[in-house]
This record gives C-alpha cells, sequence and structure tokens, in this order.
C-alpha cells in the first residue's frame, strides 16, 4: 500500500465509462489508461515530427459534447467514488485527484461486473467503481450539470448504459 503525501486526495472521481470489452481492451487497461468510453477518461498526446524534432501534436481519445450522443441527460460525468475507510489516501483507492499519471486517482467505471458499492466497507471490484458512505444512494454529476442519487442497488446493465457516452441507450438514473 502507497501513502499519498502532500496531495489533495477527493471524494469524486471522472467517468472513465463502462467495462465493455474492446472500451478499455483488457480489464487491466483501466489501471493505464485506454480508450475509455465515458466523458472524462484517460487521454494520450500523440507526437509529432517537426523540425527534425518529436514535438506535442494533437491529443488522442479526447471527448467532446458531440462525442456524447446518449445526450448530457443521460450520461455520467463524475461521482463518488468507493474508498474504504482504511484505504483513504492511499493509492490506487484514492490518489491526488489532479494527478494525469494514474488513472484510479481521478477516474471510475461502472457496469456489468463493476457494480456500485453498497456498504462503506465494500471491497472493491477488480475495477474501481463507484460508491458511496450514503446507505441509500451514491451521487452523481450528469453531463447537464443535474445532480442526482442513484441507488446503490442499481441494475448494472443500467449502470453501466448510464457511464457509457454512446451506446445508444438513452436513459435516466430513475430507470
Amino acid at each position: 500500500m502507497i501513502w499519498v503525501v502532500g496531495a489533495a486526495t477527493g471524494d469524486y472521481a471522472g467517468n472513465h465509462g463502462d467495462p465493455t470489452p474492446g472500451a478499455t481492451g483488457d480489464h487491466t487497461d483501466f489501471y493505464y489508461g485506454g480508450n475509455g468510453n465515458g466523458v472524462l477518461i484517460s487521454s494520450q498526446a500523440r507526437c509529432i515530427r517537426k523540425w527534425g524534432r518529436k514535438l506535442p501534436g494533437p491529443w488522442v481519445d479526447r471527448v467532446r459534447l458531440k462525442d456524447v450522443t446518449d445526450g448530457l441527460t443521460s450520461t455520467v460525468l463524475a461521482g463518488e467514488l468507493q474508498v474504504r475507510p482504511q484505504q483513504l489516501n492511499t493509492m490506487p483507492y484514492n490518489g491526488p485527484i489532479y494527478n494525469g499519471d494514474d488513472l484510479t486517482a481521478f477516474a471510475r467505471v461502472g457496469g456489468p461486473g463493476v457494480p456500485l458499492a453498497r456498504a462503506i466497507n465494500d471491497d472493491p471490484s477488480p475495477i474501481l467503481g463507484f460508491g458511496s458512505w450514503h446507505p441509500e444512494q451514491c451521487n452523481f454529476v450528469f453531463g447537464d450539470g443535474s445532480v442526482r442519487g442513484v441507488s446503490p442497488s442499481i441494475d448494472t446493465q443500467t449502470l453501466g448504459a448510464l457511464c457509457n457516452r454512446a451506446d445508444a441507450m438513452v436513459l435516466s438514473a430513475a430507470e
């Protein structure tokens, strides 16, 4: 366990998407980035050769509003992250929120195989997911700016549809 020293940790994480095969590649890709299908995903700069040097070029995997084809009302932007009390301020569970190197510090996924945590001491899934210390709901910010509580017992298929920005499943958090 690595203790995080001198950095701000938070209670919320960006939505990296659902764990659909091909969206993140291997399930371990979540830890190292990948092609997330959420809204706040990891990204990488593409280097270009110019004047005999490698220079930063356009970003790969950036998400624009037009890429959220399910609609901003139906897509999670960020949510409460699942952190057990003994894992507070420890990587990979609760790291610096401005850490661009470690995806788990600032992002989570949700969907089949990655349900919402139902209690404070729930073991995290193999891929870190969303969860809350509130007994009846987990709070999410949606792309339209609304904040809604979602029941921890939400069906994982529905959760995955809310986390995926372009799966053609237009839902509300109440479904």
